[in-house]
């Protein structure tokens, strides 16, 4: 019975799981100052207000006359809801195949399993806190030296274990923090130039699991066995695979070193053009891999994390005493994200490398226009808005980190307690597009699910607070 043999060819990888699906998405953070979030980012890299402008310029560092220090944290709170659909095509294989011929044969009634499935979900990135500090030092007239500790990038989802798509997400995180040490250097009262050093950590894990609706398949496809075994392999048996069984858990650390550089330049007395770049770095994440359906247990291994290189130009334009105007373009290179691999330190049973997932993410940008009004000496407050392209093409968008293009409002103030110390409070509301998500869990070229979803919210509030500080 050749169609019966392709069917249990084709079923049979249940068992083997060579190919996963698992996947990440655009997850670059913006939140380095208080001050900035309340124009949106506006002009960051040129608006010269509190050390904090670290992360984004080094040659801004010229503009400090005494030891600076910025120290803020941002709470995001996002708000993102899924609702789709997942068919499961092994049961469907059962259902109009397999089980019809094995009563043939048998002669018994079986019993038939279901296989479309809701997947709805809501609330699935959890709230997060992201500090960062910066200290500023003047050498000289023409040098200054700065530390700066924020990150650049940070995601974080978590679908419950009774999810019926666990096989696309289950838990998936990753923190960074990147340690920059800078040096810029006066040119000329209109001109500096700045370089740093970064040193960036990365911890992280993705995990995913079979969904919980596969232990309401078991006793069906148990009987279904008993026929199959009878019948010398005419019929295939099917893998009796439990509930909330990992595929696939990844975790582990690392370092990798990059550089950046940066330029300000005052034009005229009532502007100033920045212009920064940050370096690529590619962090291999070193730790182990477990699979209860493969047979891992803790098996060392690394998994490369290509972060990508940014670039921004930024103004800051000063109408009046108390008018400014803030505007800027931030570029990131996402084309050097293009898969997730896992490599094995030692030849396992499956081999040496397992591909989680073909990214592809494209290159994305961020437009941004802000406004600063200075109410008194005491007080200062602004506004901006932004819109922020995803890197995920719509043919590669997952569940896992649900990505989409999303616009800024923001609000903020600063108040200044004398002429050493000011604090900085700052808002912004994301509001996301939604979107449509296809995604085909594939196994040694066969389908065995498929997931048709729609972000149908993908919002977020982020409130930051920060303190400066001149000695």
């Amino acid at each position: 019975m050749p169609q019966l043999t392709r069917i249990a060819r084709s079923i049979a990888v249940i068992s083997s799981l060579t190919t996963l699906t698992v996947s990440a998405a655009g997850f670059q953070l913006n939140e380095h100052s208080a001050n900035g979030l309340g124009r949106a980012f506006a002009g960051e890299a040129a608006t010269v207000e509190n050390a904090s402008i670290l992360a984004r310029n080094p040659a801004a560092m010229s503009r400090f006359n005494s030891l600076s220090f910025s120290g803020q944290i941002s709470y995001i709170n996002p708000d993102i809801n899924m609702k789709g659909t997942s068919t499961n095509h092994l049961g469907d294989t059962y259902n109009t195949v397999l089980a019809p011929t094995a009563e043939l044969i048998s002669g018994s009634s079986l019993a038939r399993v279901e296989t479309e499935y809701s997947a709805k979900a809501d609330d699935v990135a959890p709230d997060a806190f992201i500090p960062s500090f910066y200290v500023i030092a003047p050498i000289n007239d023409k040098f200054h030296i700065g530390l700066g500790a924020f990150s650049n990038f940070g995601l974080s989802t978590d679908y419950d274990s009774d999810f019926n798509a666990l096989e696309y997400a289950d838990k998936t995180e990753v923190t960074t923090i990147n340690i920059n040490p800078n040096i810029s250097y006066k040119v000329s009262d209109t001109l500096s130039v700045g370089i740093g050093f970064n040193a960036v950590y990365a911890d992280g894990s993705i995990g995913t699991k079979t969904p919980a609706y596969m232990d309401d398949h078991a006793a069906a496809y148990a009987e279904y066995n008993t026929i199959a075994e009878m019948t010398g392999g005419v019929l295939p048996v099917l893998p009796v695979v439990p509930g909330n069984a990992t595929i696939m858990y990844v975790e582990g650390d690392g370092w990798d070193y990059g550089w950046n550089v940066g330029l300000l330049w005052a034009p005229t007395p009532q502007t100033d053009i920045a212009l920064t770049y940050r370096s690529a770095v590619s962090i291999d994440i070193e730790g182990t891999v477990s699979s209860d359906l493969l047979g891992l247990d803790k098996e060392a291994a690394k998994l490369p994390l290509d972060l990508p290189e940014l670039a921004e130009v930024a103004v800051n334009h000063r109408v009046d005493d108390q008018w400014s105007i803030q505007a800027s373009y931030h570029y990131t290179g996402w084309s050097s994200f293009d898969e997730l691999v896992v490599i094995f330190d030692e030849t396992t049973s499956i081999g040496d490398s397992i591909q989680l997932k073909e990214e592809n993410f494209g290159n994305s940008w961020r437009a941004a226009l802000g406004v600063t009004y200075v109410m008194s000496p005491e007080l200062t407050l602004r506004a901006g808005y932004a819109y922020d392209s995803s890197p995920v093409k719509q043919e590669y968008r997952s569940i896992s980190i649900p990505d989409t293009d999303r616009r800024w409002y923001s609000t903020g103030l600063t108040y200044n307690f004398d002429d050493k110390s000011s604090f900085d409070l700052g808002y912004s509301f994301l509001h996301g597009n939604s979107v449509k998500i296809s995604e085909e869990f594939e196994l040694q070229g066969t389908t065995v699910t498929t997931l048709d979803a729609q972000m149908d919210r993908a919002n977020a509030h982020i409130f930051a607070a920060q303190y400066n500080y001149q000695f």
